[in-house]
């Protein structure tokens, strides 16, 4: 079966979770071709890509700030009717899709009859929904939506607009540690890292941070920049986690075992639900903001001192074969 794999162009993290799958099923014979805003940020983990934007999500000025003015234009240009036909049209010469979870990419499924299932921990309309000039695509995303049937994987505040809905497990890229410096902190912002970094990183002794692609490279000396190396070991090398509330980077510390420090991103309906799930572990939220960067520093510093006082976290078994093997049956099932 060659599946393809639709990813919003919301974020990292939804990619990485269905290159997780997409690789897990190829022990079913199936093939996975991942269609992707940026393919440049697979090319080391698949050849199999296509550069394709399906959605918007959010335009965002950074890591935790939003522009609804901007989105509106883009969810204009994107998600017509025509890009949408545009891409019934390629999915044409696919047995299967999975959506995680571009609403105008399940319309376009609908539009060839192309069997997808859904796959999310949360969906477009149910953000939406919280923003009232958002209102018309809410209403027309939960359209595209209603006549498939999905699978919700936790941490996340779930998925309404669909037929069927199921729950699986953590969905993760296997690992292998990295070896890293002693007491080394992994920053984590996808590619859109705060502006004021360099002035809200404490000096700590004895602890590295550590970045790498896609974020940008900080020179600073207590800063080791990390190339070549893929992204899910260099989580699994690290002793901590900085970054803000998403579903890869947190299923991917629970599998590693990793403590994380976030940053609270008020304007995201998804963030509660995904920092309660953190907290419950013994994680810490940082809730001060940014626009003081000396007082974020001493919160972060404080942070990271408790933190490396806990005592080891267990870690979580990656549902990824499940998942795959959910998901294979499944389209074994539609195909009949």
């Amino acid at each position: 079966m060659k599946i393809a794999h639709l990813c919003t162009a919301h974020g990292f993290g939804h990619i990485t979770r269905q290159i997780a799958i997409g690789e897990s099923m190829r022990k079913y014979g199936c093939t996975p071709t991942y269609f992707c805003h940026r393919p440049e940020l697979l090319q080391s983990i698949s050849s199999n890509t296509v550069q394709w934007q399906i959605d918007v999500g959010f335009v965002q000025h950074d890591s935790l700030q939003i522009d609804i003015p901007q989105t509106l234009l883009a969810l204009e240009k994107i998600c017509s009717e025509e890009q949408i036909t545009r891409l019934a049209k390629k999915l044409t010469e696919f047995d299967g899709a999975i959506a995680d979870i571009p609403p105008p990419g399940l319309e376009a499924c609908r539009l060839t009859g192309l069997p997808v299932i859904a796959t999310s921990n949360f969906e477009w309309p149910w953000i939406y929904s919280h923003y009232p000039s958002l209102k018309r695509w809410e209403e027309r995303f939960q359209q595209y939506q209603a006549n498939h049937n999905a699978l919700f994987l936790e941490p996340g505040p779930g998925l309404f607009h669909f037929h069927q809905i199921d729950t699986g497990p953590y969905v993760s890229r296997p690992a292998k540690p990295y070896k890293l410096p002693k007491t080394s902190i992994l920053l984590s912002f996808g590619g859109m890292g705060l502006d004021k970094l360099s002035k809200i990183l404490p000096r700590i002794p004895d602890v590295t941070w550590v970045m790498a692609p896609p974020c940008p490279h900080l020179e600073r000396e207590d800063i080791l920049y990390v190339e070549g190396i893929p992204y899910q070991d260099i989580i699994a090398g690290s002793d901590i986690i900085f970054s803000k509330a998403g579903y890869g980077i947190i299923s991917e510390a629970m599998r590693s075992g990793k403590p994380l420090i976030l940053v609270e991103r008020d304007s995201f309906p998804e963030s509660p639900y995904l920092e309660k799930h953190v907290e419950e572990r013994g994680d810490i939220i940082i809730r001060c903001g940014t626009s003081s960067p000396h007082i974020f520093k001493q919160h972060l510093k404080e942070a990271v001192m408790t933190t490396l006082k806990r005592p080891p976290i267990p870690a979580v078994p990656n549902g990824v074969e499940e998942v795959a093997k959910y998901l294979f049956e499944k389209f074994k099932i539609m195909d009949t």
